[in-house]
Formats: C-alpha cells, sequence, structure tokens
C-alpha cells in the first residue's frame, strides 16, 4: 500500500498444491454467493457440507441444524427464499 491505495503485486502461478488448497474454499464461496442471488436454501447447506474443515468435527446433520439456527438468527438480514425454507 501506498499514498494511492492498495497495489496489486504479481507473484506469477501458484504451485499446483496451493491451488488445490485455494480451490477447495472458492467452491464454499461459489455456492454460498449463488444461494444468495438465488435464494436457495439447499445451496447454503451444500456451502456448510463442502467446508473443508468441517468434516472431522461435525455431521451432515449438524451443519444442517447449525444452518437453519444461523437462518433464524439473521432474520430479515437473509434473502425471504432462504428464509422461507
Amino acid at each position: 500500500m501506498d499514498r494511492a491505495g492498495v497495489q496489486p503485486t504479481r507473484v506469477g502461478s501458484l504451485p499446483p498444491q496451493l491451488a488445490a488448497l485455494n480451490r477447495l474454499y472458492l467452491n464454499v464461496c461459489e455456492l454460498t454467493v449463488r444461494a444468495a442471488l438465488e435464494q436457495r436454501r439447499d445451496l447454503v447447506y451444500q456451502a456448510a457440507l463442502s467446508i473443508p474443515t468441517r468434516r472431522p468435527r461435525c455431521p451432515s446433520t449438524r451443519s444442517s441444524r447449525v444452518c437453519d439456527e444461523l437462518i433464524d438468527a439473521h432474520g430479515d438480514l437473509i434473502p425471504a427464499g432462504i428464509r422461507g425454507g
């Protein structure tokens, strides 16, 4: 960052293993954005189930329950199509 603000820094191609790790998290982000744009609760669940670090600690039924609780807790901040279940 300088007086002109944030400036990009070119670093070249990512090593394949780093690109693969980034892709895991980008999948979650893409599903989350699609869920919001398409107002689809099922995509919220898919995004939560796709979080790479979730699997060992949180079974799928618990993930869905947590999603439901978070959607309810955030009320009108969540798109109506997702809130409707």
